[in-house]
């Protein structure tokens, strides 16, 4: 991608973003290789414009491509680059051309409110993130108190969208996505007795340990053992459960959490089936447990291997661009800045309180994740998917 693609851009191995309140200026690159392509994009993001027919929106990506959230932040960012590369090079039909800034938010509350204050104090159009919904409720209130539309591209948790009127969400809840895997997995073996391990400190695990409680009831199954890795040796309580009836291993914390529960739930020798919560939607899972995660199940808003045809050439683009099939949450940036596409072209004024409204309208329109339509909540609504890890990937389940 070239300076003349966007105003702003920076690389997606940046450095953690340390942007103040009055923020105008570029954040530094962190990796040499980089460097070049950093010092070609700098510029300063304002409010959206039209020139001619043509109406230039301005976009903050602030992801997680450090610290926890960064195995799904990545994947975020390219799914945007890509979007936003593909409208750009059909203009001036689409009458819309996007310009974005990438920021790092460290995985951290403080890293994500540094950048969206920093995004904010520049007046751009929308706001793609965080990553992390622990991360995300404080961010998002600054956008909402500046009038700033926020799309929450990967954010399960509850509660997201509470924040304000400004708040939409794009993936799709855990409260949706569990209960659904969870009737899935009942097909195919017991749920009946089930041990849950939650991260008591992150609220993404919160809300999927909620789920899949919620999920098991309707199965008619309970939880009979439950393994908080925030306040427990998870070994220590697992040699607990020896000799014990369990079913299931329903697992909710977050990537770097879940490995080594994953480890240590097969290496005490349990081979029950394990559901996973939407931190499992990352083939790095895969690389990092190994063998451990094989055969475990995961509810998702999209795979891969959806046949529709638009999420067919979406796959073919990635694949194109970056040498791989995409996971989850790129498909969910890439839908993201189409639906920000959408949503201008319909806007009655270039402003964002007037993309706002033109989001919240949003009914029935085409994007790689599905048919896709706005909720009176501002929540994104589409069929959910039950996927299951075969030989390292995630492989959908009829």
């Amino acid at each position: 991608m070239t300076a003349a693609s966007r105003r702003h851009v920076l690389p997606r191995v940046v450095a953690a973003a340390l942007i103040g309140l009055a923020l105008l200026g570029a954040v530094a690159c962190g990796d040499d290789d980089t460097a070049t392509a950093t010092a070609e994009a700098r510029a300063t993001v304002g409010a959206s414009s039209t020139t001619g027919a043509q109406r230039i929106v301005t976009i903050g990506v602030v992801q997680s491509l450090t610290g926890a959230g960064a195995v799904y932040g990545k994947t975020v960012v390219e799914g945007v680059e890509l979007a936003a590369k593909q409208i750009n090079a059909a203009n001036p039909s689409s009458g819309v051309r996007f310009e974005y800034t990438v920021v790092d938010d460290g995985s951290s509350v403080d890293g994500a409110k540094a950048a969206f204050a920093g995004l904010v104090a520049r007046r751009v159009d929308a706001i793609i993130g965080p990553t992390l919904s622990q991360v995300a409720p404080e961010a998002h209130r600054l956008a909402q108190e500046a009038g700033i539309p926020v799309l929450s591209a990967t954010t399960t948790a509850a509660g997201i969208t509470d924040v304000g009127n400004f708040v939409f969400r794009v993936a799709l809840p855990e409260s949706v996505v569990v209960p659904a895997a969870l009737a899935r997995v009942a097909r195919d073996t017991s749920v009946k007795q089930a041990v849950l391990v939650v991260d008591g400190n992150d609220a993404f695990s919160r809300s999927s340990a909620a789920a899949m409680r919620t999920g098991l009831t309707a199965q008619g199954g309970a939880v009979v053992a439950e393994i908080d890795v925030s306040k427990a040796n998870v070994a220590d309580e697992l040699a607990r459960l020896q000799g014990q009836q369990v079913d299931v291993f329903l697992v909710t914390p977050l990537v770097e959490t879940s490995v080594p529960v994953l480890k240590a739930i097969r290496d005490g020798g349990f081979r029950q089936p394990i559901v996973g919560g939407n931190s499992f939607n990352t083939l790095d899972i895969a690389r990092l447990a190994g063998p451990a995660v094989e055969g475990a199940y995961v509810g998702a808003a999209w795979n891969a291997d959806e046949q529709g045809a638009t999420s067919r050439a979406f796959v073919q683009a990635y694949k194109a661009a970056y040498g791989a099939a995409p996971q989850l949450f790129a498909a969910q940036g890439y839908s993201s800045v189409y639906l920000l596409l959408d949503a201008a072209k319909r806007a009655s004024a270039p402003t964002p309180a007037a993309l706002r409204d033109a989001l919240a309208a949003t009914r029935d329109l085409d994007t790689p994740l599905g048919r896709l339509s706005m909720s009176d909540k501002r929540e994104a609504t589409h069929p959910p998917v039950t996927q299951q890890y075969r030989n390292g990937q995630l492989v959908p389940l009829p």
